[in-house]
């Protein structure tokens, strides 16, 4: 994602994620208005131009950014390190964060159907993979493997 990608809805709030997928899809993805508040503030400090990507490796741990798009096995190795600094163990990546979202999503009653268009899923039978948590405390959800 390149920051024009991101769109804001007016100041601070909710906005939306264009997002490219497989096979040149394009979608656009809600961003909760606490993602949209920290994306603002991010961009505000980083002083990004539009077609400059979005989420950026930066140099050692000076946080000063590369200009070069964050890959996944960065983003991986990221979360891999503030897990450690956090102190929190288990197998957490990227996927928890989605199943995460969808379980928290559906637990505040959004509909079937709605998560599997937000996951981009073609088969409904995917996205119930995801409800596997009703009600949990979603503080909890991410220390079970998934």
């Amino acid at each position: 994602m390149n920051v024009q990608d991101f769109r804001r809805s007016g100041g601070l709030g909710c906005g939306e994620l264009l997002l490219k997928e497989k096979g040149g899809k394009e979608s656009i993805f809600p961003v909760h208005e606490e993602l949209a508040e920290a994306l603002n503030e991010y961009l505000a400090e980083a002083n990004l131009g539009p077609e400059e990507p979005l989420f950026q490796t930066s140099r050692g741990r000076s946080r000063k950014l590369t200009g070069k798009r964050l890959s996944r096995f960065d983003a991986f190795k990221m979360i891999r390190r503030r897990l450690k600094d956090a102190a929190l163990e288990g197998e957490i990546g990227c996927h928890s964060w989605r199943a995460t979202g969808i379980t928290l999503f559906l637990d505040a009653g959004g509909d079937l159907s709605t998560a599997q268009q937000l996951a981009g899923h073609s088969d409904i039978s995917t996205t119930r993979l995801y409800q596997r948590f009703p009600g949990a405390d979603p503080r909890e959800i991410h220390r079970v493997r998934l």
